[in-house]
């Protein structure tokens, strides 16, 4: 992923988030998308039978503790990471 971004060039002045002037914004760190999704590997591994949506909802229910989806909309990725780090760490980690 890192590589694609790489690749691709994006130049945050001109990707910046939706809404914002390109001359004042920042990208998030494009990243953490492989970071995020590493974690998440690590973490389905462990439940191969699950389809992804189901993955998905264990993590949100069981890992977030959040019963409704618009928690998970304002949900920050680092907070996410963090969580995602922690249950790795925690529970896989034995």
């Amino acid at each position: 992923m890192a590589e694609l971004a790489d690749a691709l060039d994006l130049n945050p002045n001109v990707f910046g988030r939706a809404g914002s002037s390109p001359a004042t914004s920042t990208m998030r760190n494009i990243h953490r998308i492989e970071r995020i999704l590493n974690k998440l590997d690590v973490i389905w591994l462990q439940y191969p039978d699950y389809r992804f949506f189901q993955l998905l909802s264990f993590i949100k229910g069981e890992l977030l503790e959040v019963e409704d989806t618009a928690d998970m909309f304002y949900l920050e990725d680092d907070e996410l990471e963090l969580v995602l780090d922690d249950y790795i760490t925690l529970k896989l980690n034995k």
